[in-house]
């Protein structure tokens, strides 16, 4: 396992128009790059190496593992908490398929840890709860485990992170709901980050079908384009297929949108 140092952290923010201010603690471009290089070539090896991302940025007393049935690798589950009993998701899948899984999606599991480390400090309103999904590949596996064993009651919202780091972020329209999709436009503005609606469903689905199947909320946030989706489940799938920059420039926006959306929800 590779040793990660200790970071000196920046305190990013954005002012909306209407003069609230956002901010996280911005983990550094190299930091966010070496997470993504850590990507596991073998299944097995997935959950412990993000496990122990999550370690690394302080998340140990609230890690926990939930078994799925039929499955090796169990969910991982990070909780940072907040003051009150509401709560929101943000969920990746860490599984693998036909390929390195760099893009699909060790970019979206690695970025949990950072958007952990980037929140850590923050007085927050709802609990965040970070997952790390096993067996998407094979039919949403992990998540439908997930949303069956655990109470939904207090949850607000599920954010999911899957195949990133082809383009700047886009957005699946079509299973969204209009409001994160608004407050993710407004943070998208205030930051002068580019954002855009592209609809895949067409391509397979994601975790955030399990949740939205229950009436909560989602917002599935992605970076694939028409010219992008031949990259999928095939070796093209490494971290040549990787755009750092544009990667970066996502995790920068979810970073100050889970903060904004700890702000917006009830």
């Amino acid at each position: 396992m590779v040793a990660i140092r200790r970071l000196t952290l920046l305190v990013s923010f954005c002012s909306l128009s209407f003069g609230q201010k956002v901010t996280f603690e911005a983990v550094p471009p190299a930091i966010i790059e070496g997470r993504l290089r850590l990507a596991p070539k073998k299944q097995a090896d997935r959950e412990p190496t993000l496990e122990e991302l999550f370690r690394q940025v302080g998340c140990s007393d609230s890690l926990t593992t939930q078994p799925v049935k039929g499955q090796k690798s169990p969910n991982l589950v990070c909780v940072l908490p907040g003051k009150g009993p509401g709560e929101i998701i943000i969920g990746a899948h860490f599984d693998l398929r036909n390929s390195q899984g760099v893009v699909d999606n060790w970019s979206g599991a690695a970025l949990l840890a950072s958007l952990y480390q980037s929140l850590k400090n923050k007085q927050l309103n709802h609990n965040l709860v970070f997952v790390g999904f096993t067996a998407e590949e094979q039919g949403l596996l992990g998540s439908e485990a997930y949303v069956k064993k655990n109470s939904l009651e207090n949850t607000r919202a599920m954010v999911n992170l899957d195949t990133l780091a082809l383009s700047d972020t886009k957005v699946e329209v079509s299973g969204s709901d209009p409001a994160l999709m608004n407050l993710l436009d407004a943070i998208a503005r205030g930051m002068n980050l580019p954002i855009a609606g592209v609809n895949v469903s067409k391509v397979g689905r994601t975790d955030a079908q399990s949740f939205r199947q229950k009436k909560i909320p989602t917002l599935s946030i992605h970076t694939l384009t028409q010219e992008t989706l031949p990259i999928l489940h095939n070796y093209r799938d490494s971290f040549e297929a990787v755009h750092m920059d544009a990667y970066y420039r996502t995790y920068r926006l979810m970073a100050a949108f889970l903060a904004y959306l700890d702000l917006k929800l009830d």
